[in-house]
């Protein structure tokens, strides 16, 4: 039986930062990319898991928050696609010099990797409707 592997190589999507909570929690001593990550996009990742953000940005805080009241164990993932320029009928083109991100939760990687792809497409079809072209 041949496993299925997740290859966006035409979807125009990239994971840029990849956060294993169950592992990365573990204890008091979080990396620098998690630690930044928690800085920089603190909201929008509290809303990607769908819990209440803490009321301290202490890291010892944020692990122990993470491990007994979080209580999820899956992938966060920050993806990127880049942000359609001159949309017509037939077509649009991108560039990665230009993009956006978006935090994704889910209890496996290649669900946050599915997820991302509907994200992606609901992304270009709002994008293709505010141009005024029919998705």
């Amino acid at each position: 039986m041949k496993k299925k592997q997740m290859i966006f190589l035409e979807e125009s999507v990239r994971a840029e930062v990849i956060i294993h909570i169950g592992t990365m929690f573990i204890d008091g001593a979080v990396s620098s990319e998690v630690r930044d990550a928690l800085e920089f996009d603190w909201e929008n990742i509290f809303t990607a898991i769908g819990c209440d953000q803490p009321e301290h940005e202490d890291e010892d805080f944020i692990v122990d928050y993470f491990r007994n009241e979080v209580k999820k164990q899956g992938f966060l993932v920050r993806f990127s696609t880049p942000i359609p320029k001159d949309i017509s009928r037939h077509g649009y083109s991108i560039s990665w010099g230009s993009y956006m991100n978006k935090w994704i939760y889910a209890d496996t990687y290649q669900e946050a990797c599915n997820n991302a792809l509907v994200w992606r497409g609901d992304y270009i079809k709002q994008a293709k409707l505010a141009a005024g072209i029919d998705a």
